[in-house]
C-alpha cells in the first residue's frame, strides 16, 4: 500500500496459478462444456481488463496499470461463476474505495489531493464477492 504498485512477478505468478487451477477444475468437473467454458473464463478475463484499462486511460494516469493487470484474475473469476458475478467483482472495489475515501476524508485523514491504492480494495472485493457466490452455489445445491 506504501508504494502503491502491483508487482509484475507477483501478479503474473498469481494469474498463471489461477487459470491452472480454474482449468483443473473445468477438465474435471465439466469434461463435456470443457473448450466453452474456458473460453468464457479467458473473455471474462479479457473483458475485465479491458474495462480496467478504460478506466486507466479515463484516469489520466492516476489509476495504474498494475491494477489493470491485476482485474484479469477476477476478470476470470466472474467468468467461470457468471455474467451477475463478473459484474460484482468490477464494481465492489469502486464501491469499497469510495466508502474509504470518504470515510478517511470525513475524518480528515486523508485530502483530495491524496492517492489511494486500489490493489487491496480490489483484493477485498474479489474475496468478499468469490465467499458470497460460492455460498451462493453451496447453498442452491443442498
Amino acid at each position: 500500500m506504501k508504494t502503491h504498485t502491483l508487482p509484475n512477478k507477483f501478479v503474473a505468478a498469481a494469474l498463471i496459478g489461477q487459470l491452472v487451477l480454474i482449468t483443473v477444475f473445468l477438465a474435471v468437473a465439466d469434461s463435456k462444456g470443457f473448450a466453452a467454458r474456458v473460453g468464457v473464463v479467458v473473455l471474462g478475463a479479457a473483458g475485465m481488463v479491458l474495462v480496467y484499462l478504460l478506466v486507466q486511460l479515463a484516469s489520466r494516469g492516476k489509476f495504474g496499470l498494475g491494477d489493470v493487470k491485476f482485474s484479469a484474475q477476477f476478470g476470470a473469476v466472474g467468468g467461470l461463476l457468471g455474467l451477475d458475478v463478473w459484474l460484482w467483482m468490477m464494481l465492489t472495489p469502486f464501491v469499497l474505495a469510495g466508502a474509504f475515501a470518504l470515510l478517511m476524508l470525513a475524518t480528515k485523514k486523508m485530502s483530495l489531493s491524496d492517492h489511494l491504492a486500489f490493489g487491496p480494495f480490489m483484493s477485498l472485493g474479489g474475496l468478499l464477492v468469490s465467499l458470497s457466490a460460492v455460498g451462493a452455489l453451496i447453498e442452491k445445491s443442498t
